[in-house]
């Protein structure tokens, strides 16, 4: 698990999510994202499932949506963001560890 959690590339994405989806770096299967005071491991599926680690909290999220199994472009991508976005705004409001 600590090789999954690792960072293994910077700047891993470039693609506008939200204002509090910043500075996403890569690890193995995992994404590392800042939230406002708080850096976090996260794991998504196609449609937005996310499941965030926040370890100075001690807290892990689980997000349950839509799979969008088939479902490409534009309007699942919208639903997507959304998902990433309500993961990323609940822990950049979480006071700092």
């Amino acid at each position: 698990m600590r090789e999954t959690l690792t960072v293994y590339s910077d700047a891993a994405w470039s693609y506008h999510v939200g204002r509090h989806f910043q500075d996403v770096r890569h690890g193995y299967q995992w994404w590392n994202v800042r939230a406002s005071d708080h850096t976090y491991w996260l794991a998504w599926v196609h449609g937005g499932q996310p499941i965030g680690l926040l370890h100075g909290l001690d807290m892990v999220i689980v997000a349950k949506a839509d799979h969008l199994v088939g479902q490409h472009g534009d309007g699942p991508w919208k639903l997507e963001m959304a998902n990433l976005n309500l993961v990323a705004d609940y822990f950049a409001r979480l006071p700092a560890a």
